[in-house]
């Protein structure tokens, strides 16, 4: 099983003290010099500096002419071939024809490289217009390309390096996994070597090369101590080494991702990037649902695998989220029948894809050949956890989107807290929760195991019947978390669960396990400056204020009297430029307001972290508040379905905006005092620019945690002891009753008993007097 070396990764991570350098940026480029006393550079600055500033450099080594004779001085010919410069492009190139060649040339003495093959050396990433070659056809003998050995790294290089002041490698370094540990692990020992930091401690035929592009651009660092190689020949063979031992460590993962709600999207991509970028092989497996987000994947980097498109449940859905668009804008949440319907239909929608994911038998195939040894999946949608044991998918991570709902809680063994814990619908909480609140959070508790849970156990009845009962447990598969020993159904598997909307600033305070984490912004994106258009409309007024309803909702759908109070109100601040994310741009909205801009699309990260923005005007969606949280910008929070309501009120309680109700909307009055107050008065801004602090300064990332603890997952394994005691008990142990009925038996018995004991004693002491009353005659 493919599996990172945390302790290596983690140490690359602390150590590495020179940024990137951008190859387009060619300023960069010229200031740049080689530093040899920091220990860490990139593997764009070693590839940009060497190859753009003497790209002559490269057409001396690779017009080299290495012979076609199989004999040992073609080693060290390779090694001449690098001896002016380590350059990890022209490593990853060799790496490449090395593949392509040895699997063509299996039978061949001799492996030619033609000139085809120089010329890929010069990689249009690198962009040297003066490689050119001569005709002659360059060579390198089977000893060298096409040994014996079945892995990337064979014992040539071994013997090469065995004697070089940089990567000490003695005997012990084979093919074999226990011998490369030993060999490894005796040279990161001997602190008379410079060792690069790592430890070949696994079988070198698990090894994955990846893309050229993942490996110069994903490789973090390419070594330790570049400055202090004793042998300029052997640094080509160094950086080989780091390169093939950094792909061995990367694991092949399976994001699943329903394609339903913008938000999931982009966390689940931002994930699979995330990952990616970390050097994984990663795969997107998205299920279409929603036709309103159906052109969304998130990922920009991973594989993408697309179920095929159940025109049934497209239709469906298309129906029933046109009439959810328009309406949530003036239904109330918390309206039992509302909810009735809405839950029953995403229940059956939900339980309908997963009907097709059981029986697409050529996915499970595709799935299984692919050999994944990892899975992440959203628990809103459980179909996955059904299924990973059959994908033979060994290791499955659990992702929540937003807050941990209460079926979550009862599946992981906690209670869930609905005296004092605003449940998902909740629009209140902020200053506590009176009796009637009370009585609404125990309502909407049951409303959510009805919507989530009975999303669960719908899905549940398909994998009984399509396997058998209890074969798929998909409730056993999502408690069974990493660290913990897993449930034998589903292939020992190890599950974490990772909360990644979540922030603990962000939310209401909660009882959690050792097992959840709490990673708030991991799906936030690096924002780039505005420029052109964008960077425009800032410029043209002092104030802006960005108006956005999220993906889900449509702004064009809102009622008319909500369109005309906006208005109203962007009429009134002059001197503040609207941006309103708005779907449709010829129903003349904007005609005749000067200070209104509208978009089908907005940059809205970018925008939010532009200094120049005063304000933001939002659904209240999780990964909205987090962004404008980051960015210190103060919020004016409109729920309108789902968690936002909830949102809204976190956000109100630690005062870097304002929950405003969608009832409310109509009220200019109202709506002109909450933009007035909360963006332009001093305290939300102080109060946001205070959040934004504590929240950057925290004393880890997001990114960190998800990333080390997946590391030290697959790493450590499951740890028992992290598994909540009870998770499986009924709802009566689990609430104690059956103690509680124990507990009043014996006070009944003992009350009883006490009052027998006290008849008799009472008769005792006062005995009766019968007045014996004889009859005369």
């Amino acid at each position: 099983m493919a599996a990172f070396h945390t302790g290596i990764t983690q140490k690359i991570r602390e150590a590495q003290s020179t940024p990137f350098l951008n190859p387009e940026d060619t300023s960069s480029l010229k200031s740049f010099k080689h530093n040899k006393d920091k220990p860490f550079f990139s593997a764009t600055q070693l590839f940009t500096e060497d190859i753009k500033s003497e790209p002559e450099n490269l057409q001396k080594r690779i017009q080299f002419n290495a012979g076609c004779s199989s004999s040992s001085s073609d080693i060290n010919n390779l090694m001449q071939f690098y001896n002016d410069s380590s350059d990890p492009l022209v490593v990853a190139q060799w790496i490449k024809i090395y593949e392509e060649q040895r699997a063509a040339n299996q039978q061949k003495k001799s492996v030619p490289l033609t000139t085809k093959h120089l010329n890929d050396l010069c990689s249009s990433d690198v962009n040297v217009s003066s490689c050119k070659f001569n005709d002659s056809e360059l060579c390198l003998s089977e000893e060298v390309l096409n040994s014996d050995s079945t892995g990337y790294y064979n014992n040539h290089f071994a013997n090469l390096s065995k004697n070089s002041g940089i990567w000490q490698i003695n005997e012990n370094m084979t093919d074999s996994c226990e011998d490369n540990s030993d060999g490894s692990t005796d040279a990161l020992n001997d602190n008379r070597r410079h060792s690069v930091g790592i430890a070949l401690n696994r079988s070198m035929d698990d090894c994955r090369i990846n893309t050229l592009k993942s490996c110069i651009k994903n490789n973090n660092a390419l070594g330790t101590h570049m400055g202090k190689v004793l042998s300029n020949q052997m640094r080509p063979y160094f950086i080989l080494l780091f390169l093939v031992a950094e792909l061995c460590w990367s694991a092949k993962i399976l994001i699943t991702v329903p394609q339903f709600g913008g938000s999931q999207i982009h966390l689940l991509g931002n994930v699979a990037d995330l990952l990616v970028t970390a050097g994984h092989d990663v795969t997107v497996l998205i299920f279409p649902i929603d036709p309103y987000v159906r052109h969304m994947n998130g990922t920009k980097l991973a594989k993408i695998i697309k179920t095929p498109v159940n025109q049934q449940i497209a239709d469906t859905f298309d129906g029933g989220m046109d009439d959810f668009i328009t309406n949530m804008w003036t239904q109330s949440l918390g309206n039992p029948i509302s909810l009735y319907f809405t839950f029953s239909f995403f229940r059956t929608t939900f339980c309908s894809n997963c009907a097709d994911l059981i029986a697409n038998k050529e996915l499970a195939s595709q799935i299984k050949e692919q050999k994944f040894d990892l899975m992440v999946a959203e628990v809103f949608d459980s179909c996955s956890f059904g299924l990973v044991s059959k994908w033979d998918i060994p290791t499955t991570i659990a992702i929540g989107t937003n807050f941990l709902n209460s079926p979550i809680y009862e599946i992981l063994g906690i209670r869930y807290p609905v005296e004092n814990v605003p449940e998902m619908f909740a629009g209140y909480g902020d200053t506590g929760m009176n009796f009637w609140e009370r009585v609404q959070n125990i309502y909407f508790n049951y409303a959510l195991d009805f919507f989530i849970g009975g999303i669960m156990r719908d899905q549940q009845k398909l994998f009984d019947t399509t396997y058998g009962y209890g074969v798929a447990n998909i409730k056993e598969a999502i408690a069974n978390c990493a660290y913990f020993v897993t449930n034998r159904q589903v292939q020992e598997n190890q599950i974490l669960i990772l909360n990644s909307f979540s922030d603990i600033l962000l939310d209401f305070p909660h009882p959690t396990t050792s097992k959840i984490l709490e990673v708030g912004g991991l799906s936030i994106p690096e924002a780039k400056p505005l420029t052109g258009f964008w960077d425009e409309i800032l410029g043209r007024r002092k104030f802006n204020v960005l108006i956005s309803f999220g993906s889900n909702a449509h702004a064009s759908r809102m009622p008319q009297n909500y369109k005309e109070t906006f208005l109203k109100v962007f009429k009134t601040f002059k001197d503040v430029t609207f941006i309103l994310k708005y779907e449709l741009t010829d129903d003349g909205i904007a005609d005749k307001v000067e200070n209104l801009v509208i978009s089908k699309w907005i940059p809205q990260n970018d925008l939010l972290s532009d200094s120049r923005l005063s304000g933001f005007v939002t659904h209240g969606g999780y990964n909205s508040i987090i962004e404008a949280a980051y960015a210190g910008i103060p919020v004016i929070s409109v729920g309108l379905f789902g968690d936002q309501e909830r949102n809204s009120i976190v956000v109100q309680k630690i005062k870097f905006g304002r929950a405003y109700s969608k009832f409310d909307l109509s009220d200019y009055e109202a709506l002109n005092n909450a933009i007035k107050e909360v963006f332009f008065g001093i305290e939300y801004k102080q109060n946001a620019l205070r959040l934004q602090q504590m929240l950057l300064q925290k004393p880890y990332s997001a990114k960190e945690v998800f990333l080390r603890h997946v590391e030290y997952a697959a790493k450590f394994g499951a740890q028992e002891n992290l598994n909540m005691i009870g998770r499986d008990h009924n709802i009566i142990e689990r609430n104690n009753l059956d103690i509680m009925f124990v507990v009043l038996l014996i006070t009944m018995i003992l009350l009883a008993g006490m009052k027998v004991c006290f008849v008799k004693i009472k008769s005792n002491l006062f005995p009766s007097r019968h007045l014996n009353i004889k009859k005369t005659n």
